[in-house]
């Protein structure tokens, strides 16, 4: 079934509409229109429809080539299909002006060629492409994602257009319409609960993948293992490269996000809200503050599922560079969202001293739970940090948590003795029912980096410092392979930041032996891995990196001898499949009996004397009109070799070897007799 006229080229403009390919669309929708004032249709064969579908083909290809070898980004696919009308416009264009309604699958199929080149059977069905291309266009429209309502509208329109040919006529045509535009409105309103539904499920996937596999905590709540009991470990795969200047730096604190606001065991980022940053006009580098100042850099390297995720940067970053994105945001608490990213980043942060990228103490910098009061109260008074300034608080701080406690990930070797049959965790807590951090502060004294960041945080705030809860990553494992700091699963941490002398600066009270211990959790396969993630790497920075425009100028050259290899094996094979038609033509031609038979020698000799037979004449009345222009000709001896020639031909029987050897013989005799004969005009020379 056809479309309704206009249809196509209507749909060419709506589309040119929806990607901003104006000048592309018109032209299509010339080429599509055209049809109507064409007066005649182009003959096609099957194998030139294969070729244009060929050509469709490769233009395909390239074109994907060409934009990976720029480097694949968030949205390039998207981008593809809105060119894909263009890219098959030659098939469509040969459905259209050519003269066969539908195009045999063949073409399209090349199982369907085999299968038919292996023997008679029944033909493969046939199609007319006019209503793919029509639904091609609509994709590559969608494709803009421009979320208007125009969009709907244009599908319900073409949709009444394609249905109202086809409706039972026996229906009611106004009730026909009202059903339908009652089917339009549902259809609506679903699509936009469904749209919605998949912006949730795709965001809580994104969340749920980055927070389990990459560890990135969440920019507004992160849950601890405070109170949990049990080992806790990570794995050690590598999330983030860093490089920096040679000897600058022996360890990184890379933070992801910061709050101020704890609650049952869970830290909340209070009053900051995500705001949008916009890039500088290259669309690769963010601002946050003047960059000027900026003394050093770190080169992060990371994967982005999806092309979003945290970024971990100092909080000293003035600017962000080589990261390109579609969108950023970020909030006064140090959080960095990207969207619209590549599959991989390697992005440049410049940092320098007196230069933050986050927001100065607020209110709740200085409060401390009211669940959480009686423990800090009492580690306030047992450390007499009454009247102390910040500096002296936090010398005390730092040696009561370096003297009097360990660091451990197995707290179930601390509260074992605590789990006596039928008393599972009754005496773990004394009787008054202390928190899980009170309990740590005064019982086990041993814990991970959450139990100490926040102690501190809440026992510094206590005494009057602006402090806040900083959770990211450590680099801390040089490889001299990378020639970088690899930053594992495990290398995840949490510290306190306080705010003394006009900055925020780290007061990290973890004891230091947590980066050790954590490396006893490391797998014997560990560094193969290694190796394999590096390799990855290099693959990753081939595929998204930087290099990428290198990348385009070499591979352009090897697309286009690929394209005009393609080109010649399409020609190459039709050459090579006529010279087969052109040899089985003359096998079939020498299988025709009589067709080798030596009696063409004699019609030859008589074209030689200027004899030619014409195509009313049998051999029977040329040799008798040769006869009547050439007395000496030997009619008798020629008659009986025509003879033998027809019996060669015609006789099932054919001649006998012998006989075969008895006609040569007269033959060449005929040849030595008409060598006597004078060679006279052709037939039509000499009557006129």
């Amino acid at each position: 079934m056809k479309p309704p006229p206009h249809l196509l080229g209507a749909t060419a403009l709506f589309w040119g509409w929806q990607t901003g390919l104006i000048i592309p669309a018109i032209l299509v929708a010339i080429l599509m229109e055209g049809r109507y004032m064409a007066s005649s249709r182009l003959a096609f064969s099957l194998r030139e429809y294969r070729m244009i579908w060929n050509l469709c083909v490769i233009i395909v290809f390239s074109s994907i080539a060409f934009s990976v070898s720029e480097g694949v980004r968030a949205g390039m696919f998207l981008q593809l299909i809105q060119w894909t009308p263009l890219m098959f416009l030659p098939i469509a264009a040969a459905q259209i002006y050519g003269d066969r309604e539908k195009i045999d699958w063949s073409v399209f199929s090349f199982f369907m060629r085999k299968s038919r080149s292996r023997g008679p059977g029944d033909e493969p069905p046939a199609f007319n492409i006019e209503y793919p291309y029509f639904a091609l266009m609509v994709a590559a429209a969608s494709a803009a994602n421009v979320r208007s309502i125009w969009f709907y509208v244009f599908i319900g329109a073409c949709a009444l257009w394609i249905l109202w040919r086809i409706r039972p006529r026996s229906f009611p045509a106004q009730a026909w319409i009202a059903l339908f535009a009652i089917i339009l409105a549902a259809g609506y309103t679903g699509s936009l609960g469904l749209q919605r539904l998949q912006e949730v499920v795709e965001q809580n996937l994104i969340d749920l993948y980055t927070r389990m596999f990459l560890n990135q905590p969440d920019p507004f709540t992160t849950n601890t293992s405070i109170g949990e009991v049990g080992r806790l470990k990570d794995s050690g795969s590598i999330i983030y490269r860093v490089e920096n200047e040679r000897g600058y730096l022996t360890e990184v604190y890379l933070p992801i996000s910061s709050y101020n606001s704890f609650r049952l065991s869970s830290w909340h980022a209070m009053k900051s809200p995500l705001i949008a940053k916009y890039s500088e006009s290259n669309g690769l580098d963010w601002k946050f503050e003047d960059p000027s100042g900026a003394s050093s850099w770190l080169a992060v390297s990371t994967y982005l599922p999806g092309g979003e995720g945290l970024l971990p940067a100092p909080i000293n970053t003035s600017q962000l560079e080589r990261l390109p994105a579609n969108k950023m945001f970020f909030n006064r608490l140090g959080a960095i969202k990207v969207g619209g990213a590549p599959g991989f980043v390697r992005y440049i942060t410049r940092t320098g001293d007196g230069v933050s990228r986050i927001a100065p103490p607020m209110v709740d910098d200085i409060k401390v739970p009211m669940l959480e009061e009686r423990g800090i109260w009492r580690l306030f008074e047992q450390l007499e940090l009454e009247g102390k300034t910040p500096k002296e608080s936090m010398r005390i701080v730092e040696a009561h948590f370096r003297d009097n406690f360990t660091y451990s990930l197995d707290l179930k070797s601390f509260a074992g003795a605590s789990f006596p049959g039928g008393q599972v965790m009754a005496d773990f807590f004394d009787s008054q029912d202390s928190t899980a951090l009170e309990d740590f502060l005064f019982n086990t004294r041993s814990g991970h980096c959450e139990y100490f960041a926040t102690a501190t945080t809440l026992i510094l705030r206590k005494a009057g410092i602006p402090t806040r809860y900083f959770v990211g990553y450590m680099a801390h494992e040089y490889s001299m392979v990378e020639d970088a700091f690899i930053v594992r699963s495990r290398d995840a941490h949490a510290w306190p930041m306080v705010f003394i002398d006009g900055k925020w600066s780290i007061f990290d009270t973890t004891p230091a032996i947590w980066k050790e211990a954590d490396l006893e959790y490391g797998s014997v396969f560990e560094k193969p891995f290694d190796l394999l993630s590096f390799l990855y790497l290099q693959f990753s920075k081939w595929r998204w990196g930087e290099d990428s425009a290198l990348n385009a100028k070499t591979l352009a050259p090897v697309l286009v001898i690929l394209i005009l290899f393609l080109v010649y094996r399409i020609m190459s094979n039709t050459k090579i499949k006529k010279e087969k038609e052109k040899e089985l033509a003359e096998e079939r031609k020498l299988a025709i009996p009589g067709h080798s038979s030596a009696y063409y020698m004699v019609e030859k000799r008589l074209n030689e004397l200027g004899f030619r037979r014409g195509p009313w004449e049998t051999q029977v009345e040329f040799i008798d009109r040769v006869k009547s222009e050439q007395p000496q000709f030997p009619t008798e001896d020629t008659l009986a070799i025509l003879n033998m020639h027809y019996r060669l031909r015609f006789d099932p029987k054919g001649l006998s070897p012998r006989e075969l050897d008895n006609m040569m013989e007269r033959i060449m005799d005929w040849i030595l007799v008409s060598e006597s004969l004078e060679p006279i005009n052709d037939m039509t020379e000499k009557n006129e």
